[in-house]
């Protein structure tokens, strides 16, 4: 296929021509307003036992915070080792766990 090589031809600019004749704009059919995030985690997290295992403390503080937020009952581990006693021990509901760790990474947890 040959493309034009003129100065004077110019892309359009805008909705294609079929879009544009139609008339019809392309909407989205209406949906039903989504309940507030925060609201969706707190019904489902509230009372749930949580581990959270980073050797990052900024990233186990953060995680830890936005999760007792939501009502769960969070438990924090600084390494792979400690999260594995805590989930023996605790036997949380979910485990929210990084992947590089010391003495045990996220994958053998």
């Amino acid at each position: 296929m040959a493309y034009p090589t003129s100065a004077s031809h110019q892309p359009p600019i805008g909705p294609t021509e079929s879009a544009a004749s139609s008339g019809k704009a392309s909407r989205c059919p209406e949906q039903p307003a989504a309940p507030e995030p925060d609201a969706q985690l707190g019904s489902v997290l509230q009372g749930r036992r949580v581990l959270v295992a980073d050797d990052d403390p900024a990233v186990l503080w953060s995680f830890a915070g936005l999760l007792r937020e939501a009502g769960a009952q969070v438990l924090e581990a600084t390494d792979g080792r400690q999260a594995l006693e805590l989930a023996r021990l605790k036997r949380p509901d979910v485990v929210v766990s990084d992947i590089l760790m010391p003495k045990i990474d996220g994958f053998a947890l």
